[in-house]
């Protein structure tokens, strides 16, 4: 994609894979625990669902999205045109300034061509492409945006599977176990969550404290200016 100073949205990374791919992973590792396979079976139904409402929206919006954007690019690549021509044509002023009084005669025309070009066409070029970039630009964004609500939703709502699919095969391998070991294990993950309980509290304490250093250290450093200012105007009060 060339750079014309907007991202373009890609639709065919629109997929929310992150909390699948985890109880995936998690399922595979306790496979041979009774139901997690079954549980395996219907998240992937779910995945094939997910995709198949995902495709649905990206194929019908695929060329509308591609005509739109390569409208916005096409005022983006007009808009550098114009202001290289813009350039151009001042460089060519200064060199007319130069030779103008070697050759008068051949130059009077071409001079006032020139000036009208850089003083007045070459700027209105400049400034409507750069107003149909910016326009096409937003109406690019705004029709993104009706395309990526739409299809975020299906992918926080596929999120959310997941994670119910995760929960359901951690159920099923804390209940594989016997109470002992399950009783350590839910000890030791309570354990976790308050060590990063504590460490998000931390590194909070951290950063409050940074902050209230740099505070202090701009007082002191206002506090300075203010006693050199104040010991200046006395030098002069002084000498006077």
């Amino acid at each position: 994609m060339k750079k014309t100073g907007r991202i373009r949205y890609d639709l065919d990374k629109v997929y929310f894979m992150a909390e699948y791919n985890k109880a995936v992973a998690y399922g595979e590792q306790n496979i041979r625990v009774q139901g997690v396979k079954e549980q395996l079976c219907r998240l992937e139904q779910e995945k094939k669902n997910y995709f198949e409402k995902v495709a649905d929206i990206v194929n019908a919006e695929r060329d509308t999205e591609q005509a739109k954007y390569q409208r916005y690019e096409k005022w983006a690549a007009n808009e550098k045109k114009a202001k290289y021509l813009e350039i151009a044509l001042i460089l060519a002023t200064v060199l007319y300034v130069a030779f103008e009084k070697y050759f008068p005669n051949f130059f009077i025309l071409f001079g006032f061509g020139l000036v009208t070009f850089v003083l007045l066409i070459g700027p209105i070029l400049f400034i409507v492409s750069k107003m149909m970039k910016h326009w096409y630009g937003k109406l690019y964004a705004q029709y993104i945006e009706g395309i990526a609500s739409a299809i975020n939703r299906l992918g926080d709502g596929f999120t959310r599977t997941s994670l119910g699919y995760y929960d359901a095969i951690d159920n099923l391998y804390l209940e594989s176990l016997d109470p002992t070991h399950r009783e350590m294990i839910l000890l030791r993950r309570q354990q976790e969550l308050h060590n990063q309980d504590m460490l998000r509290l931390e590194r909070e304490r951290q950063k409050a404290e940074e902050q209230h250093l740099k505070e202090q250290q701009r007082t002191r450093q206002a506090t300075e200016e203010l006693l050199a200012i104040e010991k200046e105007r006395e030098r002069r009060y002084r000498g006077w």
